[in-house]
């Protein structure tokens, strides 16, 4: 297949000059990316006709299993209605662009990484799944509750090695842990750190040990400094990263933040608000903008169920560009080729280039000129070389 007068960004293309081209697809893989015209007749030919291309979006946060079913936060909730849940939200979500998602969350019996694997063996049309197993939580008055949907106790460093290794046993991609408080729980202290430092450090050596990485649910600054320090990865939520912390991650390309903007629409519509719901926005948004200032990778989550998503699905890209001023072409970097990077999977997917996936979207008009377009979804939608919308 032969995708023909693509507009081409030179921020998101490699090993290419050139601003229009056509692009090559063998299979799943891009095979090569020539000047206009370079057409073979006997190939299945589309013509963009100087749509931009991009490469697929990733969303490296959210819970696939909370979709728009009214039974998703009941702890007796099946695990076969958990995939079932998870493949609907991950379908609509690769009709919206996103051909890589990152599930940061699953239950004990593991449905999202059998999911993975299904779609995977090409059972099912969807995106790249990349999921953690159940989240490691240190033991607290609410995390019984979380045990029951998606968390597993791991107290101490030898409680937190033996949940990585059953994480990873069970197929876990990545091992996901909470290090402070949050706004879904009833403690009203989502700065509060709630795991210690030899936990945190367990949890990245942990992860080490399998060949792959932690991320860590973190807003307070403490928690944020300690995660950097101790090797952890992806730092979701960033919400209160200090400038200390953002000095030590600059120019590195082995940590970064996921912050998540659209997920705290929700608790603004909260009524009655808790108190510290504005003061909490006005903090998250000083935070991120100082956090643009610096040379680290920030890369991109919503962590909003599906319900949410069916309302806007572009709101994080609207969210970042009006309230926190992030510019266009920032914007679809950290979409994609910023977040490949922090997951591991740059060598595959992030940015059109020869020899990746072609996991691609074409953007009526110009995106790094008018963001707004990626409010809505794509024109056109491909996952591993087949056109899935």
């Amino acid at each position: 297949m032969i995708l023909k007068n693509c507009r081409l960004l030179p921020e998101l293309t490699e090993g290419t000059g050139l601003t229009y081209g056509d692009v090559h697809i063998n299979g799943k893989f891009i095979t090569d990316i020539t000047p206009c015209g370079s057409l073979c007749p006997t190939d299945d030919i589309i013509d963009a006709c100087g749509q931009t291309l991009l490469p697929g979006l990733i969303d490296a946060h959210l819970h696939a299993f909370i979709a728009d079913n009214p039974k998703a936060g009941d702890p007796g909730h099946s695990a076969a209605g958990r995939a079932l849940d998870g493949l609907r939200y991950a379908r609509y979500l690769l009709k919206n662009g996103y051909t890589t998602i990152r599930n940061c969350s699953d239950h004990h019996e593991f449905p999202i990484a059998e999911l993975r694997d299904q779609i995977n063996a090409g059972y099912f049309t969807g995106p790249t799944i990349l999921t953690s197993g159940p989240i490691l939580i240190p033991r607290l008055p609410w995390s019984e509750k979380m045990e029951q949907l998606w968390g597993m106790v791991a107290d101490g460093a030898e409680g937190v090695r033996q949940a990585a290794d059953f994480c990873f046993s069970n197929g876990a991609d990545f091992l996901k842990v909470y290090g402070t408080g949050s706004l879904s729980v009833p403690d009203g202290k989502p700065g509060a750190s709630i795991m210690t430092k030899e936990e945190i450090e367990e949890s990245a050596r942990a992860a080490k040990a399998h060949n792959s990485y932690a991320a860590i649910h973190c807003h307070g600054a403490e928690c944020i400094h300690t995660a950097v320090q101790s090797g952890i990865r992806t730092i979701e939520h960033a919400t209160f990263i200090s400038e200390e912390t953002l000095q030590l991650m600059e120019g590195r390309q082995d940590v970064g933040i996921v912050p998540t903007l659209y997920a705290f629409n929700r608790f603004l519509k909260m009524d009655p608000k808790p108190t510290w719901v504005e003061e909490l926005l006005e903090q998250t948004i000083s935070s991120l903008k100082n956090a643009y200032r610096h040379n680290i990778l920030i890369g991109w989550g919503t962590d909003v169920p599906m319900s949410e998503q069916l309302e806007e699905v572009g709101k994080e890209f609207r969210l970042r560009s009006q309230v926190l001023g992030y510019q266009n072409m920032d914007l679809l970097k950290q979409a994609t080729i910023n977040t490949a990077k922090l997951m591991m999977i740059d060598d595959t997917v992030g940015s059109v280039r020869v020899g990746k996936h072609a996991d691609l979207i074409l953007v009526d008009g110009r995106p790094d000129e008018d963001i707004s377009l990626m409010y809505t979804a794509p024109a056109m939608v491909i996952k591993h070389g087949r056109i899935v919308k």
